[in-house]
């Protein structure tokens, strides 16, 4: 951004020049934060000042993927191949999991590992796990499926647990909504305490060493933790129809 003559902030939107008087963004902070750090400069997990956001599906026979033994690209177009049998998508690039932790619409981003497979998607950005589209829940070659996913900028995290295609457990919090969902069997990385909307972060990060042994946002990093910058994802978008 850049300052204008008025004291005001001189922003660009989607190509649109605008201004934000400093008297506006004092009186509207909360608001003016949640629209502006929405717009990000890539779709990737973690911007300076805001933190970690995700949207991952983990699918495994139990316990977390290896994620330090990657399988061949070839496994992940088979992969999406599966997702959308109808739809070629096209391989644009590997990438960090860092930068591909959030996914938007028409895009996502598949690991295949030894053990389990590591998507992020934007279909995993659910305030409800329990409508997470059905194409997920037809792989039967695995038979727990997790869904986590945090937004740091509105602390929201919501958590969803399948087994055989059945639903098991299904959390969401946020400071809106409080504790939106609190169904089934709670999960071991819970820590035996009731769910509650200012526990999100904790949850989130413990959701993230439970299910993918990855470090979460500002916590200590513990024995046997997968650094995110040694995981790469592949990344497939839907074509785009000539206009």
């Amino acid at each position: 951004s850049t300052r204008n003559s008025s004291g005001g902030s001189g922003l660009v939107w989607h190509g649109i020049p605008f201004s934000l008087n400093a008297e506006l963004i004092s009186a509207w902070r909360p608001v003016v934060k949640l629209t502006i750090s929405g717009v990000q400069p890539h779709w990737g997990g973690y911007s300076a000042g805001m933190g970690l956001s995700f949207d991952f599906l983990v699918f495994s026979n139990g316990g977390a993927p290896a994620l330090r033994r990657p399988l061949d690209v070839s496994d992940a177009q088979a992969f999406v191949r599966r997702l959308y049998p109808r739809t070629a998508y096209e391989h644009i690039e590997t990438a960090r999991l860092l930068e591909v932790a959030r996914q938007p619409r028409g895009r996502i981003a598949i690991g295949v590992f030894a053990g389990g497979v590591l998507v992020a998607t934007k279909d995993a950005h659910l305030y409800d796990p329990d409508t997470l589209h059905r194409r997920y829940l037809r792989l039967k070659e695995w038979t727990e499926l997790q869904l986590l996913t945090s937004a740091s900028v509105s602390n929201m995290f919501a958590y969803g647990r399948w087994q055989a295609g059945e639903m098991v457990r299904c959390l969401s919090v946020n400071p809106v909504a409080g504790v939106r969902r609190d169904w089934g069997e709670p999960s071991v990385f819970e820590g035996g305490k009731p769910v509650s909307e200012d526990r999100w972060l904790e949850l989130s990060n413990a959701a993230l060493e439970s299910s993918l042994q990855l470090d979460g946002d500002a916590v200590s990093r513990f024995p046997g933790y997968v650094d995110w910058e040694d995981v790469v994802l592949h990344v497939f978008a839907r074509p785009v129809s000539p206009a």
